[in-house]
């Protein structure tokens, strides 16, 4: 017994390892040519944005591969296929015609295409982006020699070897020790039982074994109930961190992008004019402001989380606290043309001000930003049965019936169109939840698509800790 589970413990444990390394080689090298290639596109988004058609596009964009990369390719090339300039040959003229090139067809006809493929002209293989121009009728073209996978093998084939090397020892040590803790103590009970069962004249009698094996059975089915229960929510918390994470950095990832291309532009002098300058800077501080703002509210939720924090409570005045909100958000809904009304009684409760603000700003900032022109969103507090409730309405765009269970994920739009156009972390109605529920109170959702959405909570009154 002791050799079977040895011999297929080190089976697992090699299968699994093969297979691991396999899935990591190829998630990993797909990742890094995923990664170069938004790389690219934005590049070439700043560059369209910045090169002037009309005039010597050749120098130009030798200018613009000095920002980039040396070994880089940038070339400019017409709806028809007509190469228009190109950084490494001058005498574009005597280029065939890239129309049927595989990157070049899918920007005229999709907007934007790429190809991994062998270049003609440097004899080598290249990854190539294309993006059709929003300025005029161009595709601009940037590519890169491709050594995704092969350098990527460089660094992981190694590290997996030692890594095999490593785990195949520790392996060798635990399944010895694991075959010795599962037959030993079976071999004992074995024997236990078989000098039980000599001794019994009456074979019925053998059978009192048996119940301490149905005992030890149960209280193992009993475990692993619960230890599957525990993995579950191991898993849950994991895939949920691993998707906050994901989106964090996908979220912090395109504005320091945008940044690094607009300070890379005006620090190679490539915008002279001071008006563009002024626009380049604003977008940098709009961009740094975004990115505060993201990290505040990732700080917030995980400070939440955590409820590890020391939080400042006092008794929390309703009434001037929403009112010091509306008056706040005035612009904001001056500017989206939304109306705030709202209705509070004279109410308070023992709790931290900061918070309680927060969850009303996220509220209403949502209830203006997701409404329509000529829209209003009301606001209501008023005492309940042993608490507080709060209200906020809105007339707004509503919330697909899909969508609500999901409306308090972390980084999760409603609709992804209108969020690209207004401003926000994603992260509201998640601070939201979190506040409720350090407070043990509970949130509803009730929407109608294009006809609005009400928020309900309750915060429940404590005698010791509440004032209502």
């Amino acid at each position: 017994m002791r050799n079977a589970i040895f011999k297929r413990f080190m089976f697992v444990t090699g299968v699994v390892m093969l297979l691991f390394g396999i899935v990591i080689y190829y998630r990993m090298g797909n990742t890094l040519v995923k990664s170069t290639k938004e790389q690219m596109f934005s590049t070439l988004r700043i560059m369209d944005y910045t090169l002037d058609y009309n005039d010597r596009m050749h120098e130009q964009l030798r200018k613009m591969q000095k920002v980039y990369r040396q070994e880089s390719r940038l070339t400019v090339i017409s709806l028809d296929g007509k190469v228009c300039a190109d950084t490494q040959i001058i005498e574009t003229e005597l280029l065939e015609n890239h129309l049927e090139r595989e990157e070049i067809k899918q920007a005229v006809e999709t907007g934007k295409g790429y190809a991994i493929r062998c270049s003609e002209t440097t004899k080598q293989d290249m990854l190539y982006v294309a993006l059709r121009s929003e300025s005029g009728g161009y595709v601009l073209r940037l590519a890169v020699p491709f050594r995704g996978y092969q350098e990527f093998s460089r660094i992981l084939i190694p590290s997996f070897f030692i890594g095999a090397l490593v785990t195949f020892l520790v392996a060798l040590m635990l399944s010895n020790r694991l075959a010795k803790s599962i037959a030993t103590p079976l071999s004992k009970m074995a024997g236990t039982l078989f000098i039980q069962s000599e001794e019994k004249e009456n074979t019925q009698k053998e059978t009192y074994a048996y119940p301490e094996l149905e005992i030890i059975a149960e209280s193992l089915r009993q475990s692993e109930q619960c230890m599957n229960q525990y993995i579950k929510q191991l898993k849950k918390e994991k895939k949920i961190r691993q998707e906050f994470f994901t989106n964090a950095s996908h979220e912090l990832k395109t504005p320091i992008t945008s940044i690094r291309g607009y300070a890379e532009l005006l620090n190679v002098g490539m915008v002279q004019d001071a008006m563009q300058q002024r626009d380049f800077l604003n977008r940098i501080m709009k961009e740094t402001d975004h990115m505060t703002g993201l990290i505040n509210n990732i700080l917030q939720i995980s400070s939440l989380e955590a409820k590890e924090t020391e939080i400042v409570k006092a008794e929390v005045k309703f009434a001037s606290l929403v009112e010091d909100v509306v008056h706040e958000l005035m612009p904001v809904a001056k500017q989206y043309q939304v109306t705030l009304q709202w209705s509070c009684e004279p109410v308070s409760m023992w709790a931290s001000e900061q918070q309680i603000r927060e969850l009303f700003t996220n509220l209403i900032n949502n209830g203006i930003k997701y409404n329509v022109p000529g829209g209003t969103v009301f606001v209501s507090v008023k005492t309940c049965e042993n608490g507080i409730q709060i209200k906020v309405e809105d007339t707004g765009i509503g919330i697909k019936e899909e969508d609500r269970v999901r409306i308090f994920e972390r980084f999760y739009r409603v609709d992804k169109g209108r969020s690209k156009r207004v401003s926000g972390t994603g992260l509201g109605l998640a601070i939201v939840k979190h506040i409720v529920e350090y407070y043990g109170g509970t949130i509803q959702v009730e929407s109608e698509w294009e006809k609005g959405s009400t928020f309900q909570i309750y915060l429940p009154g404590k005698s010791e800790e509440n004032v209502v």
